[in-house]
């Protein structure tokens, strides 16, 4: 697989930790970051009303997309 970008790890460490969602799929692309997650932790991941992409973003100021795997 590589070496990890160091930004890269620090979003999953974000993502797990407000949400409590693990993921080891992160990728960058047109400075949007997506996140693939087992599709059973999607709406996990977004929370009621997408308030856990929002204090990804707001955090991060970076828009954020779950995908599921």
């Amino acid at each position: 697989m590589g070496v990890i970008n160091m930004q890269v790890m620090r979003y999953i460490n974000l993502l797990d930790k407000t949400t409590r969602v693990k993921t080891r799929k992160c990728f960058v692309h047109n400075n949007v970051i997506f996140f693939a997650v087992n599709r059973e932790y999607v709406s996990q991941a977004i929370g009621p009303a997408a308030i856990n992409i929002r204090r990804i973003q707001e955090q991060i100021g970076k828009k954020i997309k779950v995908i599921r795997e």
